[in-house]
């Protein structure tokens, strides 16, 4: 981390392990990103939006379960602490509560240094004083 920044504040910095590209038991579903300028409005009028597929007539099934090797653009979950991952206001909280699931989760043994020049990026881009004060 660049200088006056702790890097264990940071969860991109201080948790470095994911489950991999592969690894779909613990990576599960991929969220879809959707260049919407390119979407008649007609389908971007919809109910019950699922992230996974939220237009499913430019979504299809099969994509659901690509493999992160084969994407254009993927992002990595860092589950973090313990503490972290169970405090979230989450309408799905059974899971988020469940010390079981967080250790499933947090069982991945793959790593890769792509995020971690992103604070001395900020730094690099808008100085340390600005970039101190946004964080």
């Amino acid at each position: 981390a660049p200088v006056g920044f702790n890097a264990t504040q940071f969860v991109t910095l201080r948790y470095r392990y994911h489950g991999g590209l592969r690894n779909f038991k613990l990576n599960r579903l991929g969220k879809t990103m959707v260049d919407v300028s390119r979407i008649d409005d007609k389908e971007l009028r919809f109910e019950n939006v699922y992230v996974h597929r939220p237009i499913k007539t430019r979504c299809p099934m099969g994509n659901m379960k690509r493999m992160n090797k084969h994407s254009a653009f993927v992002a990595h979950h860092y589950v973090g602490s313990w503490e972290q991952w169970s405090y979230r206001d989450d309408p799905r909280s059974w899971t988020r509560q469940r010390q079981g699931m967080y250790e499933s989760q947090s069982n991945g043994r793959e790593t890769d240094d792509n995020i971690r020049g992103w604070l001395q990026g900020l730094v690099d881009e808008v100085g340390h004083t600005v970039a101190s004060e946004l964080l």
